[in-house]
């Protein structure tokens, strides 16, 4: 399938579910939710919540039946009431067909055969109340503040998600990164993890799956590589009864910290140096964490129970991903011309024009029109372009909560 196909698919298989009864029956919270003929049902629920939703609930529910249905708006409580007779996991189960789309895709960028998986984790401050307290809240980095820790498996050559999980604060990191590992996604997968991820247990998972990975090591943690007089070799690593022998290399960089690098990849497949080049596409998964919270407004959630912060976080993954096909898709558009740099698609205003534009697609039937309403659209995007600007990063600070709405990067919705 290519990008522009992959667009296609997603959105029909969006509109094929939820117009399903199975699927309605599989996914809501009450056996007598939806059972009866009403304006807000289980169909435009979906939609309203993955429209790009972030402003208030009515404003949402207003612009959706007066701009797009063209219909009678209902009030804010029909849809709170609505979508609270949803479960996550009807996002969750939409934004799993995405990532294996994003898997089936031909035109796919690969690195030397292999599909290139950073993982990485962050930290979101949730409203405090008892329930998340109590499902999120057993312990937290900041007294009196309730805090989920997410957690992200990229496709990052391609720009999208492949795997995504939230729980709470006390559930580290390295225990969601096996949970990723433990799914197994690809075939070709390669994981990219950063300082305070390396452990035997996870390197013997990623082995015996026959995976490969690249991990920087802390400067204690691993001494037979840390403590080494050479900068690149190999080391024999101890997992119980298993001896596993692993490459090693090691750089300064030019700050004058040394980075140490553990892989099990070999020097016909990546040499030494370009081990450092693979290494630093890892910074890829922390720009997806800039467009899930700056352009998306995740944390901004729509409202304060696990069963609405759940929602929230697999139907943001899931919008992540059909932004990233269309960004991919009008990418194949943008005109050939002679410029001074190289360009691409300004996903900011992607993003704003997909907002409206996408739910439209799914709710139009007639497929001759269906596919002229998403041609235009990807060549309307393919107008919006910027020069890439090499070595530009956005650094991104775990706990500045105070700073969190002043980033400088306008959010598209």
């Amino acid at each position: 399938m290519s990008n522009k196909e992959v667009v296609k698919r997603q959105l029909a298989i969006f509109r094929e579910k939820i117009n399903n009864s199975e699927f309605v029956k599989r996914h809501k919270t009450k056996k007598e939710a939806f059972t009866r003929a009403r304006k807000l049902g289980f169909v435009k629920t979906m939609l309203i919540k993955l429209n790009f939703a972030k402003r208030s609930g009515a404003v949402e529910v207003y612009k959706f039946f007066r701009e797009i249905v063209m219909e009678e708006p209902v009030s804010r409580q029909a849809y709170e009431k609505s979508r609270n007779q949803i479960s996550y996991t009807a996002f969750e189960e939409l934004f799993e067909d995405s990532a294996g789309l994003a898997i089936s895709t031909e035109d796919s960028t690969l690195y030397k055969g292999y599909r290139v998986m950073p993982i990485d984790g962050t930290t979101v401050q949730l409203d405090k109340n008892e329930e998340t307290k109590e499902i999120f809240g057993k312990s937290t980095p900041q007294e009196g503040k309730v805090f989920a820790r997410i957690s992200m498996c990229a496709d990052i050559l391609n720009d999208t998600v492949l795997d995504g999980r939230i729980a709470g604060y006390d559930v580290g990191e390295r225990k969601l990164a096996m949970m990723h590992i433990e799914k197994d996604i690809c075939e070709n997968a390669l994981y990219l993890l950063d300082r305070g991820y390396w452990s035997f247990e996870l390197a013997e998972s990623i082995i015996k799956r026959g995976r490969k990975f690249l991990i920087r090591l802390a400067s204690n943690s691993l001494k037979a590589v840390t403590n080494n007089n050479q900068n690149s070799g190999y080391v024999e690593v101890r997992r119980k009864t298993k001896t596993y022998r692993l490459r090693f290399y090691s750089l300064q960089l030019e700050s004058g910290e040394m980075e140490y690098l553990i892989t099990n990849l070999n020097e016909a497949e990546v040499i030494d140096e370009e081990l450092k080049e693979l290494y630093g596409l890892r910074w890829g998964i922390e720009t997806k964490y800039n467009e899930m919270k700056n352009r998306l407004l995740f944390e901004d959630f729509t409202g304060k129970s696990e069963l609405i912060i759940k929602q929230d976080f697999y139907a943001t993954l899931l919008i992540m991903n059909m932004i990233a096909f269309a960004v991919m898709a009008a990418e194949g558009n943008i005109p050939a011309k002679e410029r001074k740099y190289e360009y691409k698609i300004n996903k900011n205003t992607a993003i704003g024009m997909l907002r409206n534009n996408l739910i439209r697609a799914v709710l139009e039937d007639n497929p001759k029109r269906n596919s002229m309403m998403l041609d235009k659209l990807m060549k309307d995007i393919s107008r919006c372009i910027v020069p890439i600007r090499k070595g530009r990063h956005n650094k991104r600070n775990k706990f500045d909560l105070k700073n969190k709405k002043k980033t400088g990067i306008k959010s598209a919705i």
